[in-house]
């Protein structure tokens, strides 16, 4: 009876939790690291692959990282969905200065969900790290879900999303015969320590 008691709880809890929504604001900008107490949607995904072999798909990095020089890892990764040619890059820009001394960093970006695992974790920088990413050639529901995305955050072992300070965030959307297109970017975002970060609606 006790289990019956505390699984209802539960339930009412996480459905309650989840109801909230809130309005995108395109192309808009965070200047601040906030901390979010609700729940929110799990990371978004990225557009379905026509090919799903993961031995084509490059998605991790390595690279070590100078106290003295600036360095950057990048991640690119192009693939048709549909009729849509889609292009994903990340840029992981490590100011110099940002580690006092020789780390070996990676970085992997997930096959089904615009989200990204940074190593070694957990580390904090002495300059934050800027993260930029875009994602090309979006069209139809892909295009309308990431008109949805409301933040990039980080999740902590408590269940708490930061959300991140970035300089611009969302989709960039033309037309070209009737025909609706866009490009969702993350530009200048500042990564203050490594874990797990992605986009939520």
């Amino acid at each position: 009876m006790k289990k019956i008691i505390f699984l209802t709880i539960i339930a009412g809890l996480v459905f309650f939790g989840c109801s909230k929504n809130s309005d995108l604001n395109p192309l808009a900008s965070n200047s601040e690291s906030t901390i979010i107490t609700e729940d929110a949607s799990p990371f978004i995904s990225l557009p379905v692959r026509d090919n799903n072999s993961l031995a084509k798909i490059l998605n991790t990095r390595e690279k070590w990282i100078t106290p003295w020089g600036s360095e950057r890892i990048i991640l690119e990764d192009n693939y048709w969905s549909g009729k849509s040619f889609i292009r994903v890059k990340m840029e992981l820009i490590f100011p110099k200065g940002s580690v006092d001394r020789f780390i070996k960093a990676s970085a992997h970006m997930d096959t089904e969900a615009a989200a990204f695992n940074f190593y070694p974790s957990p580390m904090t920088f002495n300059i934050p790290v800027i993260l930029n990413f875009e994602i090309s050639g979006l069209t139809g529901e892909d295009l309308e879900r990431f008109k949805e995305v409301k933040a990039f955050v980080y999740i902590s072992p408590t269940g708490e999303l930061e959300t991140m300070s970035y300089d611009k965030l969302g989709v960039e959307e033309n037309s070209f015969w009737g025909k609706k297109t866009g490009k969702f970017v993350l530009e200048n975002c500042k990564i203050p320590h490594f874990s797990r970060f992605g986009f939520v609606r």
